[in-house]
């Protein structure tokens, strides 16, 4: 990892200093043209210490797993994996169960999906989601010919987005996501049209 106090960086800082004083001495009129190369510079060696950082992160901790604790309170097992690809992004499955019994509109789920990240730091933060997979339950329906709903069993698949928000424990590695998001089903199907993407997963990274 790079060391912002290093003698690399305060070179790097020396050398920008130097080239600015020049540019001025040589090109007084372009005093805002030389501000804005400065300030190009010095973007440029935030990203080469960043990248530095990053290319060390890829080779730790890139898998989690997690539980959906705001499920469990209603007797329903969502369990997720994630993959980490890159610092800003990772890839993963999703699967949940209704332990109840009866007949329920979302009995069981599975997903696959993908998350880019826009946090400070590497797989933290503010993601964007993408999702698709199949869901099966039972939908009940109006009919024009019948008083009662009519109930049909389906199974479909859709495709949704989330937005959420990732916390990571570095020392003991503990994760926190809390998302919401809807998707849709497609194809003629006689389910429901949407369903959600929404939860409050712990886990762990290793």
């Amino acid at each position: 990892m790079v060391n912002k106090d290093s003698t690399y960086v305060k070179n790097v800082k020396m050398g920008v200093n130097i080239m600015k004083m020049y540019l001025k001495s040589r090109c007084p009129h372009w005093g805002k043209k030389i501000t804005l190369l400065v300030l190009l510079l010095v973007l440029g060696l935030q990203i080469g210490i960043q990248a530095s950082e990053n290319k060390e992160y890829e080779l730790s901790k890139r898998h989690e797993i997690k539980l959906d604790v705001a499920y469990l309170l209603f007797a329903v097992v969502k369990a997720e994996y994630e993959f980490i690809l890159t610092p800003w992004s990772s890839t993963g499955v999703v699967g949940f169960i209704d332990l109840n019994s009866g007949d329920r509109v979302f009995k069981a789920q599975a997903l696959g999906l993908y998350r880019l990240y826009f946090g400070k730091k590497p797989n933290t933060g503010l993601f964007l989601e993408s999702n698709l997979g199949v869901t099966t339950g039972t939908y009940k329906e109006y009919s024009w010919t019948w008083d009662e709903r009519q109930k049909i069993d389906y199974t479909a698949f859709g495709v949704g987005l989330a937005l959420g928000w990732k916390h990571y424990i570095p020392q003991s590695g503990i994760v926190l996501d809390i998302f919401g998001g809807l998707g849709r089903f497609w194809g003629d199907y006689e389910n429901p049209e949407i369903y959600p993407r929404v939860g409050i997963c712990i886990g762990k990274r290793f």
